[in-house]
């Protein structure tokens, strides 16, 4: 094989190993960071919560495929290890969730973006025992993004969800993530979310900070630590690690 032509091979190589990574940066947004047509990322995701009296830690196994060239598919399939003050822990499997993003708009540079996003939650974790809403479970939103002075991404995200595993009441989410590249491998960003819960007509602040690196084009490691203003659900401190690889 010519000089020229291993250059050629290994160029499209690299440009393949490329297009199939693309794991989410973000943790409260919706990024347009998804895998190619045809393309599988496999991922661990922790989410560690603190209540009045019960600590709650989510270990999600999670799938995302390029099912067609703008539409992904997602599932998640949790864990949940709930430890109350009071009474025995309980630990099992969670609500599995369908999740659907669309890449409904996008420039040739991949911003701005608008993505509509779906998730349904099957009710396969026991009610009785705390580790799942009891029912079937809806959410719907849009995210929108753009990026500017060439390392600084804005994702803005609001979403309606019917409930959640510790709330039954109506959820309104609004979520912005900014994001700063400081290199080709490391991103660190500020997040925050306010939630409004329709039933009690009151709001909820979280803020925080994530950080996430591609330690190589298929994998990245990511985590986010938070903290809850004053609430109904009593819920404080916030804590998200996540790693994903594509193939």
């Amino acid at each position: 094989m010519t000089k020229s032509s291993i250059t050629i091979v290994s160029s499209l190589f690299a440009i393949a190993v490329m297009a199939s990574a693309e794991p989410q940066r973000t943790f409260l947004t919706t990024e347009n960071q998804f895998p190619e047509r045809g393309r599988l990322e496999l991922g661990y995701g922790f989410d560690g919560r603190a209540y009045d009296g019960l600590d709650l830690y989510t270990h999600s196994l999670n799938a995302r495929l390029g099912l067609l060239k703008d539409f992904t598919v997602r599932v998640q399939v949790p864990g949940i290890d709930r430890q109350p003050e009071m009474g025995n822990s309980e630990f099992g499997l969670g609500d599995v969730s369908l999740g659907f993003d669309l890449v409904a708009y996008q420039d040739v540079f991949s911003f701005p973006f608008l993505i509509p996003h779906a998730d349904i939650s099957f009710a396969t974790g026991e009610e009785e025992k705390g580790l799942g809403a009891g029912e079937t479970e809806f959410r719907i939103g849009v995210a929108i993004g753009t990026k500017t002075h060439e390392a600084i991404w804005w994702v803005l995200d609001a979403s309606y969800s019917t409930g959640d595993l510790l709330n039954s009441d109506e959820i309104l989410d609004l979520g912005l993530s900014v994001l700063w590249e400081l290199s080709d491998q490391f991103t660190v960003a500020a997040e925050g979310l306010i939630r409004h819960m329709e039933e009690t007509d009151s709001e909820a602040v979280l803020a925080g900070a994530s950080a996430t690196y591609k330690w190589t084009p298929s994998f990245l490691t990511g985590v986010f630590a938070g903290k809850w203003n004053e609430n109904d659900t009593g819920e404080d401190t916030v804590l998200k690690v996540s790693a994903a690889y594509a193939f």
